[in-house]
């Protein structure tokens, strides 16, 4: 049984620190979380390269929704450099809302299949 939510911590620049974590996105990639000297948490616009540019989602990701998703767990999307960020730093809140917006998109991907017959 994993117990560990941190695998590795280090230093990316005399600004950021790299936070790899053993909770995995929809690639079933790690999920890396920026963190800078504030305390400010972002994922680097990973979430949105992951579901519109590699998946292909870019219809069903709206950026008004994704607010409003990142809203429930204190975060927001900042759709100008396409980054969910976390400013009070809360790890636990900040994965938890990848995963919530990641299943947002996803589910609207299976929403639009079964309406359009799987086409």
């Amino acid at each position: 049984m994993q117990k560990d939510l941190i695998r590795n911590i280090k230093p990316f620049d005399n600004n950021y620190t790299v936070i790899t974590t053993n909770a995995i996105d929809c690639l079933h990639d790690s999920i890396e979380i920026l963190e800078t000297k504030e305390g400010m948490l972002s994922d680097d616009g990973y979430t949105f390269n992951n579901l519109v540019n590699l998946m292909g989602l870019g219809q069903e990701w709206q950026d008004n929704e994704i607010d409003e998703v990142c809203q429930r767990y204190e975060c927001s999307f900042n759709k100008d450099d396409s980054e969910v960020i976390c400013k009070d730093g809360n790890i636990i809140y900040f994965i938890q809302c990848l995963t919530a917006v990641e299943a947002h998109v996803l589910a609207k991907k299976l929403r639009g299949d079964i309406l359009n017959g799987y086409n």
